[in-house]
């Protein structure tokens, strides 16, 4: 495992230090979205849960930090990054609550072959796919660190695919993504998971939504539901609240919670 002091990784706070995540400094790096969407997962003590693309970690182990009791399961792909997450959860002391295996999830049924992992085997499962679309941006030379830096078309598909595929009867899915994945991320979840939420995310008041967090359960027929938007920003620029007490003291985002408002899960 790369030591933190090495040039090509850097060892990085989450959660107002309570997490420290070795992590590389160049391709994808876990920031603000990856802490968003584990707060926004309304997990619960004793569930089973399972991250698809779990890079480095961070929102694996900021949702093992936030609830207790639960266990996580991350799947990745690089054998680098999961040697990483693997290293991330034992130095916050959280690798007896969080595993990591490698495994590639765009492979449909191989993914399980290869993970040993049990289909509907966990009660929620949640994601930060790749935002960008081969062809969009410059990919590194390595085709495994591309895929995880950009998707080819259909990879989001399958992603739903293998995501639907782990959770029980009536489990749930949250990730997160762009606001202009959304036609592609609601063509992905058909006949997969319905009573979708949709939170869009934006960066300060007046300006347009760039993230939206998306929630909903395998198998309902229940409706869309369009949810009041967020801001991450005041117009001074620092943090609204909400946010500034999920990225510093772990707070959740009880946006999804079993409730009649919320419509249930």
């Amino acid at each position: 495992m790369a030591h933190p002091r090495e040039k090509d990784w850097s060892d990085d706070a989450f959660l107002g230090g309570r997490i420290q995540a070795l992590q590389p400094r160049s391709g994808y790096r876990a920031g603000i979205d990856a802490v968003l969407l584990a707060a926004a997962v309304p997990a619960v003590g004793g569930e089973r849960i399972i991250e698809a693309g779990t890079g480095v970690g961070v929102a694996a182990l900021c949702l093992a930090s936030r609830v207790e009791n639960l266990t996580v399961t991350g799947v990745e792909v690089q054998p680098q990054l999961c040697e990483a997450a693997r290293d991330n959860a034992a130095r916050n002391r959280l690798d007896h609550r969080v595993a990591v295996v490698q495994g590639d999830v765009c492979a449909g049924a191989k993914a399980t072959d290869s993970t040993g992992l049990k289909p509907e085997s966990f009660d929620r499962v949640f994601a930060n796919p790749p935002y960008f679309q081969a062809g969009q941006v410059r990919l590194p030379p390595d085709p495994v660190r591309a895929r995880s830096h950009a998707a080819e078309p259909g990879d989001l598909d399958r992603w739903m695919r293998f995501m639907v595929s782990m959770v029980r009867p009536s489990g749930t899915m949250t990730l997160i993504h762009t606001a202009e994945a959304l036609p592609r991320l609601l063509a992905a979840c058909e006949n997969r998971f319905g009573g979708l939420h949709i939170v869009p995310i934006h960066p300060r008041p007046g300006t347009a939504a760039n993230r939206v967090v998306l929630h909903g359960t395998k198998a309902s027929r229940a409706p869309v539901r369009l949810m009041h938007g967020v801001c991450l920003h005041r117009p001074d620029g620092s943090y609204e609240p909400e946010i500034e007490n999920v990225l510093r003291f772990g707070a959740a985002l009880g946006w999804f919670e079993t409730n009649p408002s919320c419509g249930g899960e």
